[in-house]
């Protein structure tokens, strides 16, 4: 006999399949336009999150809840099924398979390529000019993006990421998902 702790447990950990989304729903989160610029998802979203900064699971949202800070900006909050914890913005991104159907896998090549490009970059080698230099590493991976994005040889790439049948919010999870 299971207690009713283990049961939730085995849910959370093992979804059944007809807890699991199709390509259309994962699609959908990735493309649909929020009504709210606050709000980068919206409920019955497929979503990635993370409750410790390191295993990133599938999981559906059920509530947004948008609260105004200090400063006046809003900021909104995700509570996913099947956890008790109520996520921010920065544990919440789109899913990657619904990004590489609509953008393909380039962005991730990409992100292979970059992450080359700043380790080659980055020195901790005794008499090197650059040895523990100070390094702006978000900075330098915005510039090889824009550099990527504006090349001739991914004109291609660069017109299924303007189309106008997608939203702002689109190309925004894209580029959230590939920097983190």
């Amino acid at each position: 006999v299971r207690s009713a702790a283990i049961e939730d447990f085995l849910e959370l950990m093992y979804p059944t399949s007809e807890c699991l989304p199709s390509m259309d729903d994962l699609v959908h989160s990735v493309v649909r336009r929020p009504k709210e610029d606050s709000l980068l998802f919206v409920n019955q979203n497929w979503v990635e999150y993370t409750l410790n900064s390191v295993t990133w699971r599938l999981g559906c949202i059920t509530q947004t809840i948008p609260l105004k800070g200090d400063d006046g900006e809003t900021v909104c909050f995700y509570s996913i099924a099947n956890t008790d914890t109520l996520l921010d913005p920065d544990q919440v991104r789109a899913p990657k398979d619904g990004l590489i159907h609509v953008f393909g896998y380039r962005p991730w090549l990409w992100q292979q390529w970059a992450l080359l490009k700043i380790e080659n970059r980055i020195r901790f080698q005794a008499k090197h000019e650059r040895d523990f230099a100070i390094f702006d590493v978000t900075s330098y991976a915005f510039a090889l993006w824009d550099q990527w994005l504006d090349s001739p040889s991914n004109a291609d790439f660069r017109a299924v990421y303007d189309s106008p049948r997608l939203c702002k919010s689109a190309r925004g999870k894209l580029i959230r998902h590939v920097f983190q």
